[in-house]
């Protein structure tokens, strides 16, 4: 077996936490002098959002269009609408609960400045109508994901209106660009462990030292909100199966 097929049979997970050592360690080693390495990480970053918004457009009509009655989608999606506000309610309470109390960014300093107005917080109507894209194209490129992803439901729920074999030839199609696209993601991350390994170094060769107590502090941190988030909900699970 050669290097290369024992290096594809090691899990994803094991490969991105050697390459945060490895960066944590190279960081540690060169200090700012391994930003050179930072267009890597770019890199990698970019090929992320470069999959992220047609991976989601491609799987989500997918996933709608697949539904049989237009009917069986609005029972769904009522339930996930209701699932989704409250598990949101109850991850920012505990977030900015366990925020307050633990303070993990305290005493960390980011370097740069901040020199852009703070907008206003809008109302419920105008959150809504900004969840209605008016150009589909100007979202996709300024990233609006809530926009992007109110477009492809609605595009998924018209295509159970049309006609059946309309639909089975257009859900052919979006079922080929969804499997396309998982592969696309499927490649990007087998750079990931590159572009992991050069994000790390260069964060631990620019902040040095401050990230030792906060990084310890703030990984924690999440940890137990995770921890307490998931252990909610298993509760609740629990606890309304009986």
């Amino acid at each position: 077996m050669s290097m290369m097929e024992k290096y594809r049979k090691i899990p994803l997970l094991t490969k991105l936490l050697v390459a945060m050592v490895i960066g944590i360690i190279l960081g540690a080693v060169f200090g700012e002098k391994i930003n050179v390495i930072k267009p890597l990480g770019t890199i990698f970053l970019n090929l992320l959002k470069m999959a992220a918004l047609p991976l989601i457009v491609v799987n989500l009509i997918s996933g709608i269009s697949s539904l049989d009655d237009p009917k069986i989608f609005g029972r769904v999606g009522i339930k996930i609408m209701f699932y989704y506000c409250i598990t949101t309610v109850v991850a920012i309470v505990l977030g900015l609960l366990l925020g307050t109390v633990l303070q993990p960014g305290k005493g960390f300093v980011l370097q740069g400045t901040y020199d852009q107005a703070i907008e206003t917080i809008p109302s419920f109507g105008d959150t809504i109508v900004g969840l209605i894209p008016s150009n589909i194209f100007a979202s996709l490129t300024n990233g609006k994901f809530d926009q992007i992803v109110v477009f492809s439901a609605f595009v998924g729920v018209a295509m159970l209106f049309v006609k059946k074999e309309d639909r089975v030839v257009l859900k052919s199609g979006v079922d080929s660009l969804a499997n396309l696209f998982n592969k696309l993601v499927g490649i990007i991350m087998g750079y990931a462990p590159i572009g992991i390994c050069a994000l790390m170094a260069c964060t631990v060769g620019t902040y040095g030292a401050q990230l030792g107590g906060f990084l310890a502090k703030y990984l924690g941190a999440s940890y137990v909100c995770v921890d307490s988030n998931s252990s909610i909900w298993r509760f609740t699970y629990s606890f309304w199966k009986v």
